[in-house]
């Protein structure tokens, strides 16, 4: 197996699991719920279930958006 870098995983088509699992801080547990929820998309190649760009990308999106607050919060 090669070694990726940032840019690598930039222009990737298919993501496996672990390293789905080590670029987005989440369990495989995870993602496998997330794939029988049908919030992620993976394909089969042999025995190894790859995540699809498009879907990895779509999934970020439904991540809710951290505000920062409007106002400085006062403290007492």
């Amino acid at each position: 197996m090669q070694n990726t870098t940032r840019n690598d995983t930039a222009s990737r088509e298919l993501w496996p699991v672990s390293d789905f699992c080590a670029a987005h801080g989440v369990s495989k547990t995870t993602v496998y719920e997330l794939i029988v929820a049908g919030k992620l998309t993976a394909v089969k190649i042999g025995r190894r279930s790859l995540i699809t760009e498009e879907s990895r990308r779509a999934w970020r999106e439904t991540l809710p958006r951290l505000n920062a607050p409007t106002e400085p919060a006062q403290h007492a």
